[in-house]
């Protein structure tokens, strides 16, 4: 099943709340009434992005799929573009992950429990520290992404 704009509005103002244990809850909800992990998983990468749009001044609906006043005035109001854009990071970064994971079920729970962290904490520290955390986060993805192609490159490499 699809995943509603109301589903995500819910399931987004509980990460902006910063509660993991109910933003697990509710992800268990919908699984269990039959969404699948990775409609779940598109759903919030496409509705992230549109609350970005809106952020940047975009209301054509068309472009949004949705009219703008639809979406949680609580969570645009509570995340900076910044915070958005770590969440969006996180749930593309999931999407490519779960295709070689053993539980795409156990790494989209691990995923809602660090968006609130991630997007909520932000909001407590000076903008400097905001900067070098971006910063940082996008270093350990380069990094992550060289260390996993570099083990593959070498585990080929024993293989022959």
């Amino acid at each position: 099943g699809l995943v509603g704009i109301d589903r995500l509005n819910e399931l987004f103002g509980i990460c902006v709340s910063g509660s993991s244990q109910q933003a697990l809850e509710k992800l268990d909800e919908y699984i269990q009434n039959g969404v699948s992990i990775e409609q779940l998983i598109t759903n919030c990468a496409d509705y992230l992005r549109n609350l970005l749009l809106i952020k940047s001044g975009v209301t054509k609906e068309s472009l949004l799929g949705q009219a703008p006043d639809r979406f949680s005035r609580e969570v645009l109001e509570a995340w900076s573009s910044v915070q958005i854009e770590r969440a969006i990071d996180i749930f593309l970064k999931l999407y490519r992950d779960i295709r070689y994971s053993l539980s795409p079920r156990y790494e989209f729970e691990l995923a809602v429990t660090i968006v609130p962290l991630t997007c909520f904490e932000v909001t407590r520290i000076h903008p400097i520290f905001r900067v070098l955390d971006i910063i940082a986060i996008r270093q350990i993805n380069f990094y992550h992404f060289h260390l996993k192609h570099n083990f593959g490159v070498w585990r080929a490499c024993v293989n022959e």
